[in-house]
């Protein structure tokens, strides 16, 4: 295999796997589950929307949730739709990363001055806080990726001059 572990799947070095019991890998908007004991396709289905940027599992609605550039949806899996979510956030903003905590969603945004928001999923979902000032120390950083896990938040920002990452670990 060559440079790109994904070469042999023929998808490029931007897809993800999750860890939990089905795989996901998003590909020119067709989206692919595996069982990941086998790994054969369970269930396939194109999506209309436009840039799916990323996706996370929540594990009290017991769902995926899906981050477009513009909206949130939750996966009806027995179905295979995308149900949208009610945001009632700024809507201007490109989401480009999300991850989920137990009742908690956490969105990134990608570009000048990025952030975080940390929107309550229960009972409804609405506003809790915003990360900004806190996360970003040097100029021309952007959040690469945002993952949670047991009441910790892990971020990879890049300097995209001088094209070096770091992380950082915050507790939520």
């Amino acid at each position: 295999m060559a440079g790109n572990r994904w070469e042999w799947l023929g998808m490029d070095g931007n897809a993800r796997m999750s860890f939990f019991p089905l795989a996901y890998f998003g590909y020119w908007k067709i989206d692919f589950i595996f069982d990941r004991s086998d790994f054969k396709s369970v269930n396939q289905k194109s999506f209309s929307q436009e840039g799916i940027k990323d996706i996370c599992w929540l594990k009290t609605l017991n769902r995926f949730i899906f981050i477009s550039s513009k909206e949130i949806f939750t996966l009806n899996e027995k179905r295979m739709i995308l149900d949208p979510c009610q945001l009632y956030f700024n809507s201007n903003i490109s989401w480009e990363r999300g991850t989920c905590s137990e009742t908690s969603l956490f969105l990134s945004n990608f570009g000048q001055n990025p952030f975080i928001v940390e929107l309550n999923l229960c009972p409804s979902v609405h506003f809790n806080k915003c990360y900004q000032s806190e996360i970003i120390s040097q100029e021309n950083e952007v959040i690469n990726d945002i993952k949670y896990n047991n009441g910790y938040i892990a971020i990879i920002l890049e300097n995209v001059l001088i094209n070096q990452s770091r992380f950082e670990l915050r507790s939520n």
